[in-house]
């Protein structure tokens, strides 16, 4: 029974940020998405949209399909006939439907041949009638329902106020730029599933079936995995903050979720039936600096090796149009584009044609899927000697994620640069294309090139989110100077765990005599806080303690220091780690020694005991309350 829906839709007066909404509204539902455009420059990828979806979820797996008639495509296919939508002047594509993605091993519906079974669903796809759409390009934000449905639509507008109003009422912004390009990472346990070694003898058997012309190129790929307790959107805040892509998304279905920085589009299909594919082939790093970097991406353009990649992808996808496009509309409209990314710079070429009348965009959908830069050339015997030399499914990876809308609009991406996580797995696909001229070390360094990012996004968030070890100072003395300190630590309890608290020492002002003695003590304890959100934190509690502000080492009601931070070394324009001069106080050392006087300080690298020890007391303390 076919459905005609009417699209209701509401502009917000204003922007807001599309990362603060989804946290907001989005990040404890099992089953939520976000097609994630974070390049708001890249025309082709101006509009970002979220939601999630509590009604309708249909998931596919080849060996036991959960659809009750065909294959996925053939059963979105058909709801996507019997279920259209009226016109709407809305500036963005995507105006409900679905959003998902098709699997890698879904080749066997487009004529290939799988001996593997993907760990995951093999085709995933949310029916979204309820969704925010952004703009970013004109800095507008929409409601969009396929109902009129004025609760939901109150509902969302009082849950955005409440971004709205939080973001002002902030106390403190807990900036970490200033340690932004410092090593604060943990360094993961990754693993490929098939070692450098053995990636290097598959390079040299793709070049064998190269030399006998049974391909002409072989897009291998491996896979990396670790194992890490880390959150998954959080990672990808990280992910997007360091790896912005233009075809980004966040998917989460229960406990899988996809993190994709993606900077590849597989398909995008219009309302006019226009479809464009943007093959991606020919990777180099970025320089470490402007000189070198524009040098190798000269470099890239000038590669015979990398153009000849890329056009015979090009030629590969010209014939995949081909047998959905209208005769003589596929055309090359772009070729060898330089496109350059945090990491990398890439060459994209840019095929168009427009389809047949009677080609739906499933049809079009599985006529050219699997995306031909990851299968290499001809299709079908490419992927042949994959399966037989990469002995494991790719699953989500090389598979393509996005949105088929009810108005017969479509854009998928390529997933790649993208993080697969499972409970505490995480695996990230890379690979590169093999040509009879590849060099197998220049190519392995590709491959892991473009894990980069991807992993530093893991290590990075498994840092942070880590338990860290901190010693603090902490001085007194104004008014009841006791009950200041023991306020204190009682706050610094609320994000620093496990706190052991030295003796009270009473020492002399060092500079001026005339003020009253201070109190100090230190206390050891364990934060997931980064150096410069600690650092934030403990100034906002000395402002809750009472600390007012006053000329530099006069009196006040309480002083807070970090002493340390694990073994860390920093310096930034707002915060020093270890805290400088430490070795020449006593009134530090002295407490210090009774929580860990065999703590090394990570410049001197002399123990606590040493360092008091060596000094001569000027101002002797004495143990207090």
């Amino acid at each position: 029974m076919n459905k005609t829906y009417s699209i209701h839709h509401q502009k917000l007066p204003s922007w807001i940020d599309p990362e603060q909404v989804f946290t907001t509204l989005f990040s404890k539902s099992p089953h939520s998405f976000w097609l994630d455009s974070s390049l708001s420059n890249n025309d082709s990828a101006r509009f970002s949209y979220m939601g999630d979806a509590p009604r309708e979820i249909h998931s596919y797996f080849l060996e036991d399909a959960r659809i009750a008639e065909g294959d996925i495509f053939y059963y979105l296919k058909e709801k996507l006939a019997e279920n259209m939508c009226q016109p709407t002047n809305l500036p963005f594509p995507f105006v409900g439907g679905y959003v998902g993605y098709f699997g890698y091993e879904l080749k066997k519906l487009s004529g290939a041949k799988t001996k593997y079974q993907s760990p995951y669903p093999d085709s995933l796809w949310y029916f979204v009638d309820q969704f925010i759409a952004f703009d970013h390009k004109e800095k507008e934000v929409y409601l969009v329902s396929l109902h009129e449905n004025k609760k939901w639509f109150r509902e969302i507008k009082e849950k955005l106020n409440n971004v709205i109003a939080r973001k002002n009422d902030e106390a403190i912004s807990c900036n970490t730029q200033g340690i932004a390009t410092l090593p604060l990472v943990a360094r993961n346990d990754f693993r490929l599933t098939r070692d450098k070694e053995q990636y290097l003898k598959d390079i040299a058997t793709c070049k064998e079936y190269l030399a006998k012309g049974e391909s002409y190129q072989i897009c291998l790929t491996n896979t990396l995995t670790t194992k890490a307790n880390i959150d998954p959107l959080t990672l990808y805040q990280t992910l997007r903050s360091i790896n912005p892509a233009p075809y980004a998304a966040y998917v989460k279905y229960n406990d899988l979720s996809i993190l994709c920085s993606s900077p590849e589009q597989f398909l995008k299909i219009d309302k006019d039936k226009l479809v464009e594919t943007k093959p991606m082939k020919g990777t180099i790093a970025r320089g470490k600096t402007p000189h070198e970097d524009k040098a190798l991406a000269k470099q890239l353009q000038k590669s015979t090796k990398d153009w000849s990649e890329n056009a015979m992808i090009v030629d590969l996808l010209r014939n995949d149009l081909g047998k959905v496009c209208e005769f003589g509309s596929v055309q090359v409209s772009k070729q060898m584009t330089l496109e350059t990314y945090e990491t990398v710079h890439t060459l994209v070429s840019t095929v168009r044609g427009k389809l047949k009348k009677e080609i739906s965009i499933i049809d079009c959908i599985q006529a050219c899927f699997p995306g031909g830069s990851m299968t290499g050339a001809p299709k079908i015997r490419s992927m042949e000697i994959l399966e037989n030399l990469e002995k494991n499914p790719r699953g989500i990876y090389s598979g393509a994620l996005g949105f088929l809308s009810l108005n017969q609009t479509a854009s998928l991406n390529i997933v790649i640069r993208t993080i697969i996580a499972k409970g505490n797995e995480f695996s990230i696909g890379a690979g590169g294309a093999i040509l009879t001229d590849s060099d197998p070390e220049k190519e392995y360094d590709e491959m892991m090139l473009k894990t980069k990012a991807l992993m530093e996004a893991i290590n990075k968030i498994s840092y942070t989110s880590a338990m860290h070890i901190v010693y603090l100072a902490l001085g007194s003395n104004v008014g009841d100077k006791k009950e200041h300190i023991e306020n204190a630590v009682t706050l610094l309890g609320k994000k620093i765990k496990e706190i052991t608290v030295a003796k009270l020492y009473e020492t002399k002002p060092m500079y001026y005599e005339n003020q009253e003695n201070f109190l100090n003590t230190a206390l050891r304890g364990e934060t997931t806080l980064s150096p410069e959100e600690l650092l934030q934190f403990v100034k906002q509690v000395e402002k809750k303690v009472g600390r007012k502000d006053r000329f530099r080492n006069g009196p006040r009601e309480i002083d807070i220091d970090i002493l340390f931070y694990d073994n860390l070394i920093l310096e930034t324009n707002t915060l020093q780690i270890p805290h400088p001069r430490i070795q020449e106080r006593d009134f530090v050392l002295k407490p210090f020694m009774d929580l860990d006087p065999n703590f090394v300080h990570p410049v001197l690298e002399k123990t606590m005991k040493e360092l008091y020890n060596q000094l001569v007391f000027v101002i002797p303390a004495k143990a207090g309350i």
